[in-house]
């Protein structure tokens, strides 16, 4: 089944995904992949699985650990670690 998502929170090990429809979250240890397109068409893609679920009055969602991703998918993190290192400094 696929949903509509928000990343947020996102590391090199884990992430929350919330849900942007009526969609409930996923049970504990249940297994999920996701993935998104780079501006520069890229396509960025991990997949993990659910350690914590996220009920309450702004929706559902998910803490997951990722368990493996492709080099996209770290090309990004990369690039907003380095982002937040400009705009702190």
């Amino acid at each position: 089944m696929s949903t509509m998502v928000e990343l947020s929170d996102v590391s090199f090990h884990g992430c929350c995904m919330r849900t942007l429809s009526n969609a409930g979250a996923p049970a504990l240890n249940a297994r999920v992949a996701f993935g998104f397109v780079l501006p520069n068409r890229n396509i960025a893609l991990a997949k993990g699985h659910v350690v914590r679920r996220i009920d309450d009055s702004q929706g559902s969602g998910a803490g997951l650990v990722i368990d493996r991703a492709n080099v996209a998918f770290y090309e990004f993190l990369m690039t907003l670690a380095e982002s937040e290192t400009v705009l702190a400094a």
